[in-house]
């Protein structure tokens, strides 16, 4: 209001009165400051949704990652366990003894086998079961 403040140009310009606003001015401030806070609480809350979504895409990476790591794992560990509980394993001894002791004791036997095996192997990996040559993706294997 008027004591507080002046319309005459000289007196605020040249001391510390303030200048008295507008009547328009009196009117449309409330409503700008409200757009103005309308619109920042916008762009905030489309900021927070782009960190969230980012952090979900990051998180959700992560996890199939872990995920993958976790079932290699199982699969590495349950295709060196055997079928049999622990104590039927001792039943096993006697048969990887015997199988041992041929291997040692008949090298010219396993080594003709071998090389016979994996003759076999190579030609099944160059040509498959309709004379064509295999492809890359023949046989895919796991990798670690």
């Amino acid at each position: 209001s008027e004591p507080h403040c002046t319309f005459n140009r000289t007196l605020y310009e040249n001391t510390d009165i303030q200048r008295c606003p507008e009547q328009i001015g009196v009117y449309i401030t409330p409503y700008l400051k409200a757009l103005y806070g309308l619109i920042a609480v916008i762009l905030l809350l489309n900021l927070l949704i782009a960190m969230y979504s980012d952090t979900f895409q990051n998180v959700q990476q992560e996890s199939e990652f872990y995920w993958s790591q976790l079932q290699t794992d199982f699969l590495e560990e349950y295709s060196i366990k055997t079928i049999f509980p622990i104590h039927l394993q001792l039943l096993i001894i006697p048969a990887i003894i015997i199988h041992a002791l041929l291997w040692f004791c008949c090298p010219y036997l396993c080594g003709k086998l071998y090389r016979k095996c994996r003759r076999d192997d190579i030609y099944n990996y160059m040509w498959d079961e309709f004379g064509e040559e295999a492809t890359l993706n023949h046989r895919p294997m796991f990798v670690r």
